[in-house]
């Protein structure tokens, strides 16, 4: 046995001295068959073979000829130094388990003097290099490895002027670099702890490089940026990008978001050519610009992949869907027209938030915020016509799940405009079990704003009038009625069922808690698409003593929602203004109900909107101005039956005889009686003067 191990070591010393310059010699202790080296072995030219698995002291690779290779084994090191122009090519030897060892160096790994260390060679397939202290690189490494420092212990330092294609930070303790100017050529990987560059000491990402960075590593500053570079985010739990992601808009080609957790932008990203979205990236903050003309790709196996937050897009693609935070989030304009001059558009979706807005909280946990913009930057919220797609998360995880107990068949979109919420005609939205995620799509929309997804009904349609009522019109009083039924506390003997209010089907009494102080009567709206069609819906309300009209709750915006019966996203509608004793008038064309057009005041005083102009009202003043006046004409018993078509069909305003004489049967009488025109409380010969004056007209 000792026989055999005596050759095999005498073998190994004679390739090592062929291959070695004289200085070796001194250098190399053959003891017990085992090579021990405390100096600096120096392989000017040629090959080792059947080196130890440690190796201690310097080992230096020398060889010269820059068309020549030199094999470096892949064993442990102490020092090792890789120098000249010859390519040293990493080893890709076994150990008993026939598994290929990594080339470690425990000390100190130094590349210098124009050489050129490789881990690329055709038939070998080495693994990675492991440094464990200091790094030196004033000359070149290149291959499909990692040169990976590793030290566990305590931090390491990084410094030359070299070049790496592959680069892998992979210690806890961080990595300083002590002294910068070295080139990455294809790849950084911040796998663990801090790569600590600075402005004095930094170093540069060449064009079309990459940064992988896990969760747990992180870069103290920003590198320099030859050209382009793309960034991938992997690993479990949450991240937040740092100095990595470049301040040149320009810079970044691709970003992969693929770690398990949340990634949140810590500044504004623009990315140019490829995004893909794999984890949630939180950007409520700050915002992610893509610029180009394909969608992002949302991970198919992560149903939490979204932007949570504000996310530009800037090159728009006619005829195509343009995604935006999630897979069912997404606009498509049909033609250049559509697009109202829009040349980007923001979308901010804040998932698992209520809308601040009035019954925001009865809706789904989701706000949606939809901002478009021209090329100079100002800002176009109406006039576009886009599809529209929305999602929202509907899962079993009540963590997560953003319906709540709402009926996902009866939800659609609604916007926030004014101080109301708009309702649009949407498709019924589909629940993907398989994804966690429930959709729907409106076939156009011509607004964008602040969206939500709700149940039918709040549609934001305000209605704002003013009227007078010829009995109760003060005049010099500058356009006041009086409330004289009100003061008296007759207004609250109101029968409900009576005309008008009896039209209203859908008028709900118990509503009436407390009249206000500044009512004068009950007024009822009735809509019709044509003039001559039966009635669309009716609304009941005040009519205050300055002429506005007001809702049941003291509001003058009075809210039109779809329970009333409009239709979804307003419509045209010729109005009918009725009181129970003074003449209905009609508009003379239909009147436009539609959002846009909700600060918008119908002045009813003003006969202009009237069908038959003055001769349907009465002049009531002229004021100050030398402006003319008009009011309902009172003095129209509803009770008569032989009126009662006339009035319906607001084609002839007249009285008949019982009109006036209804106010003579009831002389004197005290209470809230049809027949008391002026609204007093009293019946007496001013109500008989107002009915006959306009008998007959």
């Amino acid at each position: 046995m000792k026989k055999n191990i005596i050759n095999i070591t005498i073998t190994i010393i004679l390739l090592l001295i062929a291959g070695l310059g004289a200085n070796a010699q001194n250098s190399l202790d053959n003891t017990g068959g085992a090579i021990k080296n405390s100096g600096t072995i120096r392989v000017k030219n040629g090959q080792v073979k059947s080196l130890p698995d440690t190796l201690g002291g310097r080992v230096e690779f020398l060889q010269k000829v820059a068309s020549s290779q030199q094999i470096v084994p892949n064993i442990v090191y102490f020092q090792l130094v890789i120098a000249n122009q010859a390519k040293k090519i990493v080893h890709d030897l076994r150990d008993a388990n026939n598994v290929i060892k990594p080339l470690v160096v425990l000390d100190s790994l130094i590349v210098v003097d124009s050489a050129h260390f490789t881990t690329r060679w055709i038939g070998y397939e080495p693994e990675d290099v492991h440094a464990k202290s200091t790094v030196k690189n004033n000359a070149k490494y290149s291959g499909p490895r990692y040169i990976v420092l590793n030290a566990e212990n305590e931090p390491q330092d990084l410094m030359g002027v070299g070049s790496f294609s592959k680069l892998m930070i992979d210690n806890p303790h961080g990595v300083n670099v002590v002294s910068g100017g070295f080139l990455i050529d294809e790849e950084l990987k911040l796998n663990r702890g801090e790569l600590r560059n600075s402005q004095e000491n930094n170093f540069t990402m060449m064009d079309t490089t990459l940064i992988v960075r896990n969760v747990g590593a992180s870069l103290a500053v920003e590198p320099q940026f030859e050209a382009s570079v793309n960034i991938r985010y992997i690993g479990t739990g949450d991240l937040v990008t740092g100095p990595e992601t470049p301040s040149d808009e320009t810079v970044l080609q691709d970003l992969y978001v693929q770690n398990t957790g949340n990634t949140e932008l810590s500044r504004n990203v623009t990315v140019n050519d490829s995004l893909f979205v794999g984890a949630t990236v939180n950007t409520l903050d700050d915002t992610l610009t893509f610029t180009s003309d394909i969608n992002p790709v949302y991970a198919g196996y992560n149903d939490a992949a979204e932007i949570a937050g504000n996310f530009e897009r800037t090159t728009l693609v006619i005829g195509d869907t343009i995604l935006l935070n999630n897979p069912h989030t997404w606009l498509l304009f049909a033609n250049q027209a559509d697009m109202a001059a829009i040349t980007r558009i923001v979308s901010t979706v804040r998932p698992l938030t209520y809308q601040p807005y009035p019954g925001g909280d009865d809706k789904v946990q989701r706000i949606i915020n939809l901002q478009g913009f021209d090329e100079s930057n100002n800002l176009i919220d109406q006039g576009m016509a886009a599809s529209f797609g929305f999602g929202w998360r509907h899962l079993q995880n009540a963590q997560f799940h953003e319906t709540g107990n709402l009926p996902v068949p009866e939800l659609l979109l609604q916007l926030w405009i004014g101080n109301n919420w708009f309702d649009f005609d949407s498709n019924e939205p589909t629940i993907d079990f398989a994804t966690n995620w429930a959709y729907s799509d409106v076939q156009s929309i011509s607004q964008f704003g602040e969206f939500a997804i709700g149940l039918p009904g709040m549609i934001s349609i305000i209605l704002n009038a003013r009227m007078y009522l010829e009995g109760a019109y003060l005049k010099g009083n500058k356009g006041r009625m009086h409330t004289e039924l009100n003061n008296r506390g007759l207004l609250a003997q109101t029968n409900y069922d009576a005309y008008p209010i009896n039209l209203d089907t859908k008028f709900d009494p118990t509503l009436i808690t407390q009249i206000p102080d500044s009512a004068v009567d009950f007024i009822v709206l009735e809509f019709r698409k044509k003039r001559n069609d039966q009635a669309s819906f009716y609304k009941t309300v005040y009519l205050n003593t300055d002429g506005r009209l007001f809702d049941i709750h003291g509001d003058s915006n009075i809210r039109i929602t779809r329970q009333d019966g409009i239709d979804s996203g307003g419509g045209n509608y010729h109005l009918v203004i009725r009181h129970r004793n003074h003449s209905p008038i009609i508009t003379a064309e239909p009147i436009a109900i539609y959002p846009q057009n909700n600060s918008f005041l119908y002045d009813f005083s003003q006969p202009g909107l009237i069908e038959g102009s003055e001769a349907s009202m009465k002049i009531v003043e002229i004021n100050d101005l030398g402006q003319r006046i008009f009011a309902l004409k009172g003095g129209f018993l509803n009770e008569d039956v032989a009126l009662m078509g006339g009035i319906f069909n607001v084609t002839q305003n007249y009285t008949m005889n019982y009109d006036h004489e209804g106010s003579w049967i009831g002389f004197t009488k005290y209470g809230f009686f049809n027949a008391d025109y002026n609204m007093d409380g009293l019946i007496n010969t001013r109500d008989f003067n107002i009915s006959w004056n306009n008998r007959r007209q």
